[in-house]
């Protein structure tokens, strides 16, 4: 019995790429946020690995994405980099800008604790803006042109999550 459990826990577990998708429907619920907004966001932040998983191991540094393997590497990257306006996790988010609101920067590479802030945030900005299409705009930029090209991108993976 216990050879069993171990295969089970060696192979049927979850892998880390599939971290952040098991928090997007409970982060919705809790902060009522539509049904697959949240997904739809990561898609449209970190796109999908060869391995049709989200790349939730991505930082984006100065507009380059860059993806890693595995948590160690991310982190000891993340260490060692002098520039601190980075975006990290599945959600993208800024370290410069929501770096206060974490126990430190490898803290938002955490699957649950990236997508639960993502869903926090948005969730303040729909509150603010009153409009979902709003809220997901300023989710990415308050800069009107970026945001509007953002949405775009969002509704065209939404569209893809709902279809």
């Amino acid at each position: 019995m216990r050879i069993l459990g171990f295969f089970l826990v060696c192979f049927l577990t979850t892998p880390a790429t599939a971290g952040c998708e098991r928090f997007f429907s409970s982060a919705e619920v809790k902060f009522g946020i539509p049904k697959g907004f949240l997904q739809a966001i990561s898609f449209t932040e970190v796109g999908l690995g060869i391995n049709g998983k989200l790349r939730e191991l991505a930082i984006n540094v100065g507009g380059v994405q860059i993806y890693f393997r595995d948590k160690k590497t991310a982190t000891r990257y993340l260490s060692l980099i002098k520039n601190k306006n980075v975006d990290v996790g599945c959600m993208q988010i800024n370290y410069y800008w929501h770096g206060k609101n974490f126990n430190n920067i490898t803290d938002m590479l955490n699957p649950r604790t990236n997508v639960m802030y993502a869903a926090k945030f948005l969730k303040e900005k729909f509150i603010k803006t009153g409009s979902w299409q709003n809220a997901i705009r300023q989710y990415h930029s308050n800069d009107s042109t970026k945001s509007s090209i953002y949405f775009k991108k969002f509704l065209d993976n939404y569209k893809k999550l709902i279809s």
